[in-house]
C-alpha cells in the first residue's frame, strides 16, 4: 500500500470493511487481558503468539 501500487483496490477494500464495520458485522478480537507498560513484552508475546486477536495496552499519566 505504502508504494500506491493498486491504491484505487486498497481503497476499495477498505471503504467495503468499513460499511461492514458500521453494520456491525465486523469487529476486532481483543485478547481479554489488559496491559500496562510495565507488561508491554508480556502484550508484545501475546500478539506474536499467533492467535488472531488484539491486545490493548493501557497508558495513562499522572498529573
Amino acid at each position: 500500500m505504502l508504494s500506491g501500487e493498486r491504491r484505487a483496490h486498497h481503497g476499495e477494500i477498505l471503504r467495503e470493511l468499513a460499511r461492514l464495520a458500521e453494520a456491525g458485522k465486523v469487529r476486532p478480537v481483543l485478547d481479554p487481558r489488559r496491559f500496562t507498560l510495565d507488561t508491554a513484552m508480556e502484550a508484545h508475546d501475546a500478539a506474536e503468539s499467533g492467535a488472531n486477536v488484539k491486545v490493548v495496552i493501557d497508558v495513562a499519566t499522572n498529573g
